[in-house]
């Protein structure tokens, strides 16, 4: 346990200088390990800390197991994801397209159902790219994200996350309204949508065997 907690706080701070890149917008190595990374210590500490709970998360679910360096990847870039988005309000293609590369590792290493994974990839993306075009109430960096994450997860549990995503979000969403605290773009309310995906799937990722056996046993048997 103790190898897995340093292992965590070493990324973390990693990924403290991976999101300064990205908020900055400059990817010179001098911002490589730049100190001024680490000037904001309740963003660090948080990052930080987030990266230890997912990954004790991760080795109670998974054990000290190749799912378990899989899933620490994935659940690392999507905390990275998650504040550059609250930050900045952009979600990087270069992070997607790792989550992606990652997906496509864990699939063939793992020797996962191709099928379930490739319909996960498409399941919610579709449907959302259709909603933005239609409403443009979702950004394209949203889209992607459910696409690689539900490559990752594969169908059912992508379809889970997205419903952790969608019921937290608006839970968020309204309370922010009734304090009068929420950003508006374009007159219409706004609030970051990575954050929420990444909650969907950690939650799905961690305990969606769980979560779905429940549901399946109480409804359909």
């Amino acid at each position: 346990m103790i190898y897995l907690i340093l292992s965590s706080i070493i990324i973390g701070f990693l990924s403290n200088f991976v999101i300064y890149m990205y908020c900055k917008d400059d990817f010179s190595i001098k911002n490589l390990f730049s100190l001024n990374a680490l000037k904001n210590k309740l963003s660090v500490s948080l990052v930080v800390l987030l990266n230890i709970v997912s990954y004790v998360l991760v080795n109670y679910t998974f054990g000290l197991s190749i799912y378990a360096v899989f899933y620490c990847l994935i659940f690392s870039i999507l905390i990275c994801l998650s504040v550059i988005d609250v930050k900045i309000g952009i979600v990087p293609d270069t992070l997607n397209i790792l989550i992606f590369i990652i997906s496509i590792l864990f699939i063939i290493i793992t020797k996962q159902d191709i099928v379930y994974h490739i319909v996960g990839f498409f399941l919610i993306s579709v449907p959302f790219l259709l909603i933005a075009i239609l409403t443009q109430g979702i950004g394209g960096g949203d889209i992607k994200l459910f696409a690689v994450t539900g490559l990752f997860l594969g169908s059912i549990h992508i379809f889970l996350a997205m419903f952790f995503c969608c019921f937290i979000a608006s839970i968020v969403g309204v309370t922010l309204k009734y304090i009068n605290k929420i950003k508006l773009i374009n007159d219409r309310p706004s609030i970051p949508l990575v954050p929420f995906i990444s909650i969907g799937v950690i939650i799905s990722g961690l305990y969606g065997d769980k979560i779905l056996n429940w549901y399946f046993s109480k409804f359909f048997y």
